[in-house]
């Protein structure tokens, strides 16, 4: 993994390593849909295997590469609330954003709220849509709070902006730190 410290309207925030190390475009399917032979760094094979084929077995697999992380980053003692991004796709059988939500909390022993936000359609930044007032907040936070606000993948970050943007308006909140499994490189 290769840390990297991301900057936005958040207090302090990390994505842990790039999802693909490369991407080679191979041509058009009888669909006309691009062909891509990809190489994906050993955490974003775990998190492609764990959100698009359904491979709950590599959430253990993830979890021991990241609690190294999360014990250097001594994110146990700076929160006391773990929040996921809204998922776009509710159709998924089970969400991996909350399942990994759930893993990180239970593993630094904090309360994690999957109820907070709510993504009231499917439209996602990546795909050039305009994803303002689609993140909603549907509970409100009963203490003051320290949260982490974790997410699986991001591209462009405009959805993890937007979910602070949200989150930030309750009183509630003090400091908001961000972790980010992968993220895909920008064409």
């Amino acid at each position: 993994m290769k840390p990297v410290r991301i900057l936005g309207n958040w207090d302090e925030g990390y994505v842990l390593d790039n999802h693909m190390e490369k991407s080679i475009f191979l041509g058009y399917d009888k669909n006309g849909k691009e062909i891509f032979e990809n190489t994906r760094t050993a955490l974003g094979e775990l998190i492609y295997q764990y959100k698009y084929m359904q491979n709950t077995q590599a959430m253990d697999k993830i979890m021991l590469m990241i609690k190294p992380f999360l014990d250097r980053w001594k994110i146990k003692q700076k929160i006391n609330l773990v929040i996921p991004v809204p998922p776009s796709n509710k159709n998924r059988k089970f969400q991996p954003v909350f399942e990994l939500a759930k893993q990180i909390s239970s593993y630094l022993k904090k309360e994690c709220r999957c109820d907070i936000l709510h993504k009231n359609n499917n439209a996602q930044a990546k795909d050039g849509y305009n994803i303002t007032g689609t993140i909603q907040q549907i509970k409100k936070i009963s203490n003051p709070s320290n949260i982490l606000i974790v997410d699986d993948l991001i591209s462009s970050g405009k959805t993890l902006i937007e979910t602070c943007k949200i989150i930030n308006k309750d009183k509630n909140i003090k400091r908001i730190y961000c972790l980010i499994m992968t993220k895909t490189k920008r064409r």
